[in-house]
Formats: structure tokens, sequence, C-alpha cells
């Protein structure tokens, strides 16, 4: 290779974000906050029509029609503000808001590694899945629609932002969540495993005449969860087969405490295997869904 290549090690500034006000719009004075993030994977589609015509068998055009931004965005989080934009209906963070996210990367230009920004504006929440198990960090999957994701390039084209420090703080882990995260009508359960997914089901509204989305609506929510209980009774199973909506509450972190709360959470499903060859205590496997759902 004639030229310097790069790796994740030369991320210089974090990837990071900030509200916007008009949506696609990144504020004039931006004053952005990182996100610990694992993995940040922009998925940009040309969408197009391939065209034929009678009397050839090969292709007559491929015709573009519409641009979509996507990506992913994956991290242990440190407070619940960026889980508020995901799942909330209303507050400061909320899922109809969009927001500017950033973060910039040592990349070759004629032969040096130069310091190159990437920018996604006009970004919303798609879907979330929060996953705690046993011994491991909270992890926060999340599927978003961006309304543009730039090229990269050696200027932000920001007027006076302001950029995030390096963060310092813990990620959330299965030991911060507290004793008893897990309740069911208002009664403790141990858990091995938590996890939900919600859902937002955008509409990506495109008008003609332009090829990017200029709207992303929010529409119907979908509310999935699934978790691993300790045997302890039957009360879970006796509410699955009747099939009686409860309040359910998750603590991700017990400073503050951080607490998703869902309401009339109903069980669709249970397994309960029973092995010679299992050595660890009886749980059983619970799959259900909410009405609805928040996290402070």
């Amino acid at each position: 290779m004639s030229y310097p290549i790069t790796t994740s090690l030369n991320v210089v500034k974090e990837l990071q974000w900030v509200k916007e006000t008009t949506r696609g719009v990144t504020p004039t004075a931006p004053v952005f906050a990182a996100i610990p993030t694992q993995e940040f994977s922009p998925v940009p589609e040309i969408e197009n029509i391939k065209y034929r015509k009678l009397g050839s068998p090969d292709l007559y055009k491929g015709i573009k029609v519409r641009e979509l931004y996507e990506f992913e965005l994956n991290y242990a989080p440190i407070d619940s503000t960026l889980l508020g934009a995901m799942i909330n209906l209303t507050g400061t963070h909320n899922r109809d808001n969009s927001y500017t996210m950033l973060l910039s990367q040592l990349h070759n230009q004629a032969g040096t590694l130069v310091e190159q920004f990437q920018i996604a504006r006009g970004c919303s929440i798609d879907e979330v899945t929060i996953t705690v198990e046993s011994g491991e960090i909270v992890m926060v999957e999340s599927t978003w629609i961006a309304s543009t994701i730039s090229d990269w390039s050696t200027t932000a084209g920001l007027t006076t932002p302001t950029y995030a420090p390096a963060l310092t703080a813990t990620p959330w882990s299965t030991v911060t969540t507290g004793v008893n995260p897990l309740t069911w009508n208002s009664q403790t359960y141990d858990v091995r495993s938590f996890e939900c997914t919600i859902s937002q089901n955008p509409d990506q509204v495109q008008v003609v005449g332009q090829t990017a989305t200029t709207w992303v609506q929010p529409t119907i929510r979908e509310i999935e969860f699934e978790m691993e209980v300790v045997w302890k009774d039957t009360t879970l199973q006796a509410d699955a087969k009747s099939h009686t909506p409860r309040t359910m509450t998750f603590q991700l972190n017990s400073t503050g405490p951080t607490t998703l709360t869902f309401t009339e959470a109903a069980i669709e499903e249970y397994d309960e295997t029973v092995s010679a060859e299992e050595t660890e205590a009886k749980v059983t496997a619970y799959t259900g869904y909410a009405k609805s759902v928040s996290i402070n």
C-alpha cells in the first residue's frame, strides 16, 4: 500500500449528539454530548428502479428514485438521556425529536492521516433493543433513520460547535442494576436475563421532486420482552394462561434510579425445560408484549 490505513483506534472525536430544533438542521452553536459507542454503522442505500424495455435481454436503465440513510448504533449506557429519545412519547428527549450525530476519524489525504468528519442529520429512532444478562454489561442496540449522512470531510461545516470531552463514566452492568431489578405486579423476581425491544415503526416521508427523506414520522409502537426468571412460584404461569396484563418494571441502574416501566405487560409464551444435562438453577423463559413503556 502506498497510503496510510485507518482503524477504529484513529477515531478522534467519539460519536456525539445534539438535539435539533429544525429537522435535518444542526443548531448554529451546538453543544454535543458523547455516546460510549461500541459500534456505529452507517448504511446508505440508493433506491432505484431497474427498467427494462421490449426487444432487449439486458437491463435498459437503472433509475434513481430515492436516497435512504440508516445507521446502527450500539453502546453501553452511562445515563438515560439518549434512551429517552429512543423510547419515550413525551419529555425533553422523546421519539418525535430529531438529532445531529457527529464523529471524526483520521483518514488518508495525499499520503497523510488527517482528521475528517462525518455528520448524520435529521436522525430519528427506528428500533431499540436493551439487553441485560447476568455477568455482562447493559447493552443497547438501536437502528436509526437519518435525512442525510455526509461524506467524510476535513471540515465539519459548523459555526461555533462545542465538542464533547472524552467520556470517563463507567457503563452500566448487571451489578449496577441493584438487587431485584424486575417486578411483576409489584412482586420481585430474580432473572438471569432480560431483553426488551421497542419499535417505533416510523414512516419515511418523501415527496415528489425530492430524492431524500424530508420527514420521519413515528407511528404505532410495538413493545416486546423476553426474560429468564429463576423458578420461584407459579404466579407468572397463571398470569400467562389467563392472559392477565400486569404492570412490570425493570431497573437498569440503581443510581437515580433509572427504570423501565411497562403498562399492561402480558405473557404470551413460556418454556420451563427440565433436562438431565442441565447443571444450573431452574429458570423459566417468558416472552410477551406490553401496551406502553417509558424510561425515567
